[in-house]
């Protein structure tokens, strides 16, 4: 039984016989511990607590016990021990002796351990998944709702005043001329506002423009709805680095700046950087105090916050900066590990 350490306590807890498996697994040669109490196999709180008696009274009561504990070995280290601690009877059932059976179960412990860590991760990252998921659902809604919203007041009353344009020269009241020339201008600008819907909603048409024209069509979107001037600038190795989301956080910042900013003027530059690209949407419009970039980027602001959680979430950061005028965000977005080489 070398792999198991038995011995045998007299009713004090002294220790009368000692094996092979004993003394390689507590480190005690058997003259050195025979004669001594067994409580200098428990940690200094388990002897404070009054723990081997305790142990002792169990298995006399019981007729046996099993005890799963940490146990301490001759050079003072701590092992995980399963204990067995039977009592041994004499033939009027009174208790003469006890026999412990002892294995060290460290191994064991210490997988069982992982497990538990291991399954703790997994339902965190299920747990964050989720999150994440319910995000990028809230996203896509408040995304769906912007697309309805400027497809309903630009380029759906354009062409409502394109059709009035044609009845009116239909009933007469306009010449044929007159109608074209103010029909002209209203259908040029419905093209322009599909156009930039289409590019922002189709991958493959962001894909062959580029990034620089991607990020144009969202710009100019968000400059009709904010009533500001922008200006776009990418640089040449910041593009086919991770452009699905800088497009999806650049839309996410812009459309914050032009409900909130009363900005006249934003910029966008997206450049290289060290962890992939760095990109910085700036305005002039009304600022924002740290305590209330603090809150937009936790509970305050929920488009804010999901853009710098999602960010977090593949080991990138948002930051904002800024004062009483104008607002400085700043993403930073890693390398996408699907084109990274």
């Amino acid at each position: 039984m070398r792999d198991a350490a038995i011995f045998a306590l007299d009713l004090e807890g002294v220790v009368l016989t000692w094996n092979r498996g004993a003394e390689r697994i507590f480190g005690y040669p058997r003259d050195e511990i025979v004669g001594r109490g067994y409580a200098a196999f428990f940690t200094e709180a388990a002897r404070a607590s009054g723990r081997p008696s305790l142990i002792r009274d169990a298995a006399r009561m019981r007729g046996a016990h099993l005890d799963e504990a940490p146990r301490v070995r001759a050079d003072g280290t701590a092992f995980w021990a399963e204990v067995i601690t039977t009592a041994l009877l004499n033939d009027d059932g009174t208790t003469r002796a006890f026999s412990n059976r002892v294995r060290d179960v460290s191994e064991r412990r210490h997988a069982e351990e992982q497990l538990s860590k291991r399954a703790a991760e997994v339902a965190q990252l299920a747990d964050e998944r989720a999150r994440l998921v319910l995000q990028l659902l809230d996203a896509e809604q408040r995304e769906r709702r912007r697309v309805s919203q400027a497809l309903h007041d630009d380029a759906l009353q354009n062409l409502i005043a394109a059709f009035d344009e044609i009845a009116e020269a239909e009933h007469g009241d306009a010449t044929h001329e007159e109608a074209c020339r103010r029909i002209a201008p209203l259908l040029e600008r419905s093209i322009d506002q599909l156009r930039d819907t289409a590019l922002e909603l189709h991958p493959l048409l962001l894909e062959r423009k580029g990034l620089l024209v991607a990020l144009d069509a969202i710009a100019r979107g968000a400059a009709g709805l904010g009533g500001f001037r922008v200006s776009v600038r990418v640089d040449p190795g910041a593009a086919s680095v991770n452009d699905r989301m800088v497009l999806s956080v650049a839309r996410e910042l812009l459309v914050n700046a032009a409900k909130h900013s009363k900005a006249s003027r934003v910029s966008v530059v997206a450049q290289e950087s060290p962890q992939g690209v760095s990109l910085t949407i700036s305005d002039d419009g009304v600022g924002m105090s740290a305590q209330r970039r603090e809150d937009a980027l936790g509970e305050g602001h929920i488009g804010l916050a999901s853009v710098a959680e999602r960010l977090s979430a593949i080991g990138g950061e948002l930051s904002l900066s800024g004062g009483e005028r104008g607002t400085v965000a700043t993403a930073t977005i890693p390398v996408d590990p699907s084109t990274d080489e």
